[in-house]
């Protein structure tokens, strides 16, 4: 969710009609499709059955893992290799 809503903003502030005087109207009607495909993504996502927060997508991750991004080279519970 918080790269979405990164990019959202990144792409959003480079389209500004501000920032694009020569061609408001191009800037303005991307501007709208990006509002547009936010709010699609963010529906989806908030009626989505599956959590999007970063706890819930990191207990997705498989054993070895899970294992590895919570201990990785610990010399007692890390993966000895």
């Amino acid at each position: 969710m918080a790269t979405i809503k990164s990019a959202y903003r990144r792409r959003l502030s480079a389209w500004h009609p501000d920032k694009h005087p020569e061609d408001r109207e191009r800037a303005g009607e991307m501007t709208r499709s990006l509002i547009d495909a936010y709010q699609v993504l963010m529906t989806y996502c908030r009626l989505y059955q599956f959590d999007f927060g970063e706890n819930e997508v990191q207990r997705q991750y498989a054993g070895d893992d899970w294992w590895e991004i919570r201990f990785g080279d610990d010399p007692l519970w890390g993966h000895k290799k």
